[in-house]
């Protein structure tokens, strides 16, 4: 069990410098339970624009950019300059290493921990400053194979997971997710692998515009055949989410192509204690994995028999529920002491 106090007497009068992406707010529920744990966090967004254009540039065509972001992160080194307990960064897509550079210089007790929720050896720009770093963490255990340095560690679900009431099923099969890379396909090929008509599943496709979906409909394959009525243009309310996912017996989930990290909603539904429905095989090598609760499909040829929707879930130890909590990511990520 995770020994809370413990976890409160360490982030307790700390300051914290919290620099990421907005990823789904996960970055505000980071530095929210931060907080309550008695942290002061200054946080600073890792774009110096959150817009469909901004984010495109940045990853397709970085050279635009680059005046826009050292303007941006000059600003910040200017702002939020010493002091700080911790300098905790996630991903660095944009912050060049010599605003990290500064940081240091300017912070030089701190400790300055790292964490990539997405695949490292994409990330040149958190490459070339790994050595910066006091620690680093990523969800990927292939990119924790293959680069020194960087340590794996799944992601985390929110406590609000984990009190989700059990019962009252709606859906046997629901999927809720951006309409990245062979999703959309995916989806249609799971519907038609349903193991019956009288089988009930709910399916969420968020594209970010209107814009970008005519773009993928006219450069994206798998997009050639959709509708503009199969995809939201509206992202789905936490409050929502959680209320779909109360209400399903199982639920979907596709990693990206070329990533083997397991995803966020992988970790979620292991608070919810929910069954998992994954391409992603690699499931097989962590803790919490049991055959009762996670079916895996492949990517092709996906084949769901109906036998895995009728055998009950098989709670786990309870430490393992506390390893993927919130509070377990950041005593891990904090190399907070274990009270031994």
């Amino acid at each position: 069990m995770i020994d809370l106090n413990k976890v409160e007497n360490f982030f307790c009068g700390k300051k914290i410098l919290f620099i990421a992406p907005k990823f789904f707010g996960y970055e505000r529920e980071i530095k929210n339970r931060l907080e309550s744990l008695g942290a002061q966090v200054d946080f600073y967004d890792d774009r110096p624009s959150n817009s469909a254009w901004s984010k495109f540039a940045i990853r397709v065509i970085p050279q635009t950019q680059q005046g826009k972001i050292k303007k941006y992160f000059s600003a910040l080194l200017e702002k939020h300059s010493s002091g700080y307990d911790f300098i905790f960064i996630v991903k660095m897509e944009c912050m060049p290493a010599e605003i990290l550079v500064g940081l240091r210089k300017q912070n030089p007790e701190a400790k300055f921990i790292y964490y990539s929720y997405d695949s490292v050896k994409n990330n040149n720009n958190f490459k070339k400053s790994i050595e910066l770093f006091d620690s680093a963490f990523t969800f990927d255990d292939e990119d924790a194979k293959a680069i020194a340095g960087i340590k794996l560690r799944p992601l985390f679900f929110l406590n609000e997971y984990r009190d989700l009431p059990i019962g009252n099923i709606k859906y046997d099969i629901s999927f809720i997710g951006t309409a990245h890379s062979d999703r959309y396909l995916l989806l249609q090929k799971i519907k038609s692998a349903m193991p019956d008509e009288s089988f009930c599943g709910f399916f969420f496709l968020f594209v970010p515009s209107k814009y970008i979906f005519w773009l993928k409909k006219i450069f994206v394959p798998v997009f050639w055949h959709s509708k503009k009525s199969d995809f939201s243009f509206l992202p789905m309310g936490k409050k929502d989410v959680l209320s779909v996912i109360s209400q399903s017996s199982s639920i979907l989930d596709f990693q990206h192509p070329n990533q083997t990290g397991l995803t966020m909603r992988t970790i979620e539904m292991l608070g919810a204690r929910k069954k998992l429905i994954t391409t992603n095989a690699n499931v097989k090598r962590y803790d919490f994995y049991r055959k009762e609760n996670i079916k895996i499909i492949d990517r092709e040829n996906p084949i769901i028999e109906s036998e895995f929707f009728h055998t009950p879930y098989v709670d786990l130890p309870e430490e393992l529920y506390e390893k993927y909590s919130i509070d377990g990511w950041l005593r891990e990520v904090f190399s907070i002491p274990d009270k031994n």
